[in-house]
């Protein structure tokens, strides 16, 4: 009775003592302080909880019987029959809450115990301020200022207000006056009729008066309660995200988190939270619009737990979270739906597989990218990092298949519903009810912890007061595998490219979620159409984090990208987290036994010759041929370097062009492609010269075998289409490269607009990237322009139509 402090307490990740969970403060009020200003007060709980409270001595044997008939008869157990007195012998000094006849047992001892102790007056004090109101309120004082503004030691509350707050302790959650005030406005009429009522007790208020009353507001002062929880807060978005797991995992309500002595262990991590917290209400991160909103959720990858969840840019308690809220992804759903399957299902895609970005046509949807064009074909890699829309469907559409797409997804989590079985949906984002940041971090961590998923969750164990951890009614689903751990590694190498642009020939989307301490990030951008809502979900070794930013339903609408709103606010956060937790730089590190990709078989880098023959005008080609059937050579000429015009295809390694112009003098330039009928990886060859005269026809004696340190400048430029030519054996990271090339000009996105001088074969052996993308890095601050925006498309034929022209 003397000891009761008995609200249960959070702890963070590493087992330290953060704070209480739902009531923090509290005023103690005696009996006799209650009644100088509000005598009915006291009355009023009597006569709604316990209207033989002065009879009996502990326990309502009336009560008690006919609350055990109503259980054999319902087949419950446990429940009613309860008097004030134990209830506090319940909520004050028995700890276990399990709904037992051994644990009512108990409570009618001690009840009993009290009632030889102490006084009822003494016993009703101990009940009316340690009951509680709901909202982190607890105690009869408490509930009256914060409610209605009133000090019961020193204001009289009118009848309706005595019925609210004598109305609660039933139900504190459900008739909350703040989230439900139409139902807390019917329980305190229900108790009104109480209070008039002639039966047990004297009516407290006459029954002529009853409707009078009943017409009232319901007197709740919204702004005196936010004022009060803006004195108490801290952490508030993360605390209502664990009272509501609590409630749902462990059947744990509120009032005992409020009346029951509980340690709550949790993946908080308050670094983390604290960077949350501040992220979402820093007006820079917005861009001076004034009605964009946004959420964020953090998850250790390894076991699930989330370590920072953000209420919202306006968040205040009872807010909505809006981390929570379900949003369009855009592409984010892209590494998830398609990336990740294609490579699960199929030996020949990785980041080196040559994918056909081009318009083709689905039922009579054409698939576009944001930028109006196409590249053609080309690396696994470029679609991801450049985030093609066209190339992504044509996965989807020939590697993964919708019903796969669709298992992926729910496996990793995502609340896919069978209407968002359709190319436009799965492959570009425009799903039926959207995804929560919660979702889509949970749905990243198979990525970032080598095909494994656990369940997101806050809550690790929950320790009552005798030292026993609770069992949840609800298990979490841990160690679901989604991917297998090459999968993982292999979307995670290009995901890294979206940030970094390692690799990247065509642009890429994610570098402003660049980190400035040098810690890598693999990740993707997400943007809807129009621009109403934007993404980015990226993950270190340790963290995972989705950041959306989005458009509210009214007011200014803003067109948002994923590159560059969700991408600066998740830079903000992951630094800061860091930085507050002196976290050092951490590598991704490649699985064992898990081998990194190649392509599928090494094309051999080749030579070609040129002989002409001025009697059959005709000029033959000749190399050195690679024996399987799977590769396949493309002969190709041109007379300006720049358009190249497709001759024939063969599988030998020689060719007659009879097809030449012998009536004036002419350059021919020759070139032959090996390809890989499979993957449609490609390798160019050098470029040959062949020179005729109208009257005496002659081969040139210039041959250029394309050695490595020849530039050969004036033999290749930026071909029409874009397409990356100047792939040597073994793609971007392996193989021997057979021709320098320098290709001014056709960088994707809007963003390379500079010089790319790269060596062909992806060994790099003597190229250098000397790329400016859209401005100059001054300090560490991006004072360019960004043009690298998400790749956007036009909507699907399939599945309802939702999500139309959802981007990258």
């Amino acid at each position: 009775m003397q000891n009761q402090d008995t609200v249960s307490t959070l702890y963070d990740q590493t087992g330290q003592k953060v704070m209480k969970l739902v009531a923090t403060d509290k005023e103690y009020v005696t009996y006799d302080e209650m009644i100088k200003h509000n005598p009915d007060l006291p009355k009023a709980f009597v006569k709604v909880e316990d209207v033989r409270f002065y009879q009996h001595h502990g326990v309502d044997w009336f009560g008690l019987g006919r609350a055990i008939v109503k259980n054999i008869i319902t087949m419950r157990k446990g429940e009613g029959g309860g008097t004030i007195t134990m209830q506090v012998a319940r909520n004050i000094i028995l700890k276990n809450r399990e709904k037992t006849y051994s644990r009512k047992l108990k409570e009618m001892a001690t009840a009993m115990a009290i009632e030889d102790k102490f006084k009822k007056n003494l016993i009703l004090e101990s009940y009316l301020n340690n009951i509680y109101f709901g909202n982190g309120i607890k105690g009869v004082a408490m509930a009256a200022k914060v409610y209605f503004g009133k000090d019961i030691t020193k204001q009289k509350l009118e009848p309706q207000e005595i019925a609210l707050l004598a109305g609660l302790p039933k139900a504190p959650e459900g008739y909350n006056p703040i989230l439900h005030p139409d139902k807390a406005l019917e329980r305190r009429n229900i108790v009104l009729m109480k209070m008039a009522e002639d039966e047990n007790l004297p009516p407290i208020i006459p029954p002529s008066e009853l409707n009078k009353y009943k017409q009232k507001p319901l007197g709740v002062d919204v702004e005196t309660y936010r004022e009060h929880k803006r004195k108490i807060r801290q952490y508030d978005a993360y605390k209502e995200y664990v009272i509501r797991e609590l409630k749902e995992r462990y059947n744990i309500s509120e009032a005992d988190l409020a009346t029951q002595n509980y340690n709550i262990y949790t993946g908080l991590n308050p670094a983390a939270q604290a960077a949350v917290e501040k992220a979402i209400k820093d007006d820079s991160l917005y861009q001076g619009h004034k009605n964009l909103d946004g959420g964020a959720t953090m998850i250790n990858p390894k076991n699930g737990l989330i370590e920072a969840i953000a209420g919202g840019r306006f968040y205040k308690p009872t807010f909505v979270i809006r981390s929570l809220e379900p949003h369009q992804p855009g592409s984010s759903i892209k590494p998830i739906t398609v990336y990740a399957p294609a490579i699960e299902l199929n030996d020949d895609i990785n980041e080196y597989a040559m994918i056909p970005d081009e318009p083709k046509s689905y039922g009579g949807w054409i698939p576009k990218n944001y930028e109006k064009k196409y590249y053609g074909l080309v690396p696994m890699r470029d679609v991801v990092a450049t985030s093609m829309n066209a190339a992504t469907v044509w996965i989807l559409n020939n590697k993964v298949g919708l019903k796969n797409a669709l298992k992926f997804g729910r496996k990793a989590g995502l609340p896919l519903k069978n209407g968002d079985k359709g190319l436009s949906m799965l492959a570009l984002g425009g799903l039926t009810d959207g995804v929560t940041t919660v979702q889509m971090a949970q749905a990243y961590t198979a990525l970032a912890n080598n095909g494994v998923m656990n369940e997101a969750h806050a809550v690790e164990k929950v320790v009552d007061t005798e030292g026993n951890v609770l069992e949840p009614i609800k298990k979490l689903k841990k160690g679901r595998k989604v991917y297998s751990r090459k999968t993982a590694w292999y979307t995670t190498r290009m995901l890294l490219s979206v940030v970094s642009g390692k690799g990247v020939r065509h642009g890429y989307t994610g570098k402003f979620a660049r980190l400035d301490n040098g810690q890598p990030v693999a990740g993707k951008t997400g943007t809807t159409q129009n621009g109403k809502d934007a993404w980015f979900v990226g993950y270190t070794p340790k963290h995972v984090l989705a950041v959306t930013i989005f458009n509210p339903p009214f007011g200014e609408k803003v067109e948002l990208s994923g590159g560059k709103y969700p991408a600066k606010m998740f830079k903000a956060i992951m630094e800061e987290t860091m930085e507050g937790n002196n976290e050092p730089i951490t590598q991704f590190e490649k699985p064992q036994g898990v081998p990194d990709p190649t392509p599928s078989i090494q094309l051999l880098p080749i030579s070609v010759t040129a002989q002409y023959d001025q009697t059959s005008h005709s000029v033959h080609l000749s190399w050195n041929a690679q024996n399987n059937p799977r590769v396949k050579y493309r002969v190709e000429r041109s007379e300006d370097q720049v358009h190249w015009q497709p001759l024939s295809e063969v599988q030998g390694g020689s060719y007659t062009d009879t097809s030449i112009q012998v009536l004036k003098s002419k350059t021919y330039y020759y070139r032959v492609v090996v390809i890989d009928t499979k993957t449609h990886y490609e390798l160019m060859s050098n470029v040959v010269k062949v020179q005729v005269t109208a009257n005496q026809p002659q081969t040139s004696a210039e041959q250029k075998q394309g050695n490595p340190q020849d530039n050969n400048q004036g033999d290749l430029q930026a071909n029409p289409q874009d397409i990356d030519q100047s792939q040597g054996t073994g793609g971007f990271l392996g193989g021997q490269g057979n021709q320098v090339e320098t290709a001014t000009g056709g960088a994707a996105s809007g963003t390379d607009r500079g010089t790319d001088t790269s060596t062909a074969g992806g060994t790099d052996q003597g190229g250098t990237d000397t790329s400016t993308a859209g401005g100059t890095d001054q300090g560490g601050t991006d004072q360019g322009t960004d043009t690298s925006t998400d790749q956007g498309g036009q909507g699907g034929p399939s599945g309802n139509g939702v999500g139309n022209g959802v981007s990258q």
